[in-house]
């Protein structure tokens, strides 16, 4: 059979850029399937699956298990606006381009996991960006399994999106519409770590919808179409309750609105000077804010004593020395450079400080020096 080159790499460079087959070498391929008039890839490692559809009339009908980063890499080498011949021999398949031949091995399909699909409730708009800003409070190895994922909890018809490492939390909550669906039974979700990054780099251009599974297996299901091809994301979900993480989002009692681009500058010019490499101490990560009256204060110390400070005027406000993770602090005031002013507020030097814009939430816990 003879696909264009650009067809194969619609649907073949998002599925074989998350093959894995460190633990599992069957994980290593990827499916290739045409019929009727559509062709698909389709890859699994375990965890989620992906799986991506172009349309493209298929004279014959195939199905092949073929290794997927291999393949990825022959059709990029392969001239663009080209015809590739794909032919299955046996157990080997063969891929041509004019006077050039590849011999891959195909793998028995039995052993690779299935990707039949199981019934969902209604897909509704999923606002990707609100994952990527809970996903900066993500951590990646806790002990505690709920942790490592972002949270979907559904209020009615609005969702909110949290993340804490159990230092800092992120949340935004995301206002529903009359025309979308309840997104599951007003039940969580926990989106795993992997699933998370793996969404991102899949949709981050695109406007995907989100619907869970129904049954007793749980699985959360991403979509998006465009003209020509169709892609979907399904991952299972991390079985567990999540911490009542409302239980600490502090009602500091003193705030201070600030231009989101003079504060967030302000913390970039007193860390230029820091430790070169960072110091795994920790120490040398914080910046003190200062507030005295009308005057911001923010200071910065490496782990041999030299000093950066600079001062931001404010609106004059409740006297404070507060040492925060500079990190935390940089990862939440980007998350919210679209807005013209965030809100910083506090209660004392030994509890967490929030800072708020709009419809998005970071709770930063204070450091010892």
């Amino acid at each position: 059979m003879l696909i264009p080159r650009e067809t194969l790499m619609k649907i073949v460079a998002p599925t074989a850029s998350f093959v894995s087959g460190k633990v599992i070498p069957i994980l290593e391929n990827i499916v290739l399937s045409g019929k009727g008039e559509k062709i698909s890839a389709y890859s699994s490692n375990g965890l989620y699956s992906v799986k991506a559809q172009a349309n493209y009339p298929v004279e014959e009908e195939f199905n092949l298990l073929i290794p997927g980063e291999k393949f990825l890499g022959i059709i990029k080498a392969l001239p663009k606006n080209t015809e590739v011949s794909i032919e299955r021999k046996g157990a080997k398949v063969v891929v041509r381009h004019n006077r050039s031949r590849f011999t891959l091995n195909l793998s028995n399909q039995e052993d690779y996991p299935s990707h039949e699909d199981v019934e969902h409730f209604p897909a509704r708009q999923f606002p990707i960006n609100a994952l990527k800003f809970a996903s900066s409070s993500m951590p990646q190895k806790d002990v505690r399994p709920y942790l490592n994922g972002v949270l979907l909890r559904p209020i009615g018809k609005d969702i909110d999106f949290v993340a804490t490492n159990g230092h800092r939390l992120s949340r935004q909550t995301v206002a529903g519409v009359e025309s979308d669906v309840q997104l599951f039974n007003e039940s969580d979700a926990i989106i795993p770590f992997d699933t998370v990054g793996a969404v991102l780099k899949l949709f981050n251009s695109l406007e995907p919808k989100v619907s869970m599974s129904q049954g007793v297996h749980r699985f959360v299901r991403f979509t998006a179409e465009s003209d020509d091809m169709e892609l979907m994301l399904r991952s299972s979900l991390i079985d567990a309750d999540y911490v009542p993480y409302e239980r600490v989002i502090p009602n500091n009692p003193y705030e201070i609105a600030i231009n989101t681009q003079k504060f967030l500058n302000a913390i970039e010019l007193v860390y230029s000077l820091r430790d070169a490499p960072p110091s795994s101490s920790g120490a040398s990560d914080a910046v003190v804010i200062n507030v005295d009256g009308a005057t911001m204060r923010l200071e910065h110390k490496t782990l041999s004593q030299e000093v950066a400070t600079t001062e931001i005027e404010i609106e004059e406000s409740h006297p404070i020395e507060i040492a925060l993770n500079v990190h935390y602090l940089l990862d939440a005031l980007n998350s919210m450079k679209g807005e013209d002013e965030v809100v910083f507020s506090y209660d004392s030097s030994e509890r967490a400080a929030k800072i708020e814009s709009g419809n998005k939430t970071c709770i930063i816990m204070p450091m010892r020096l």
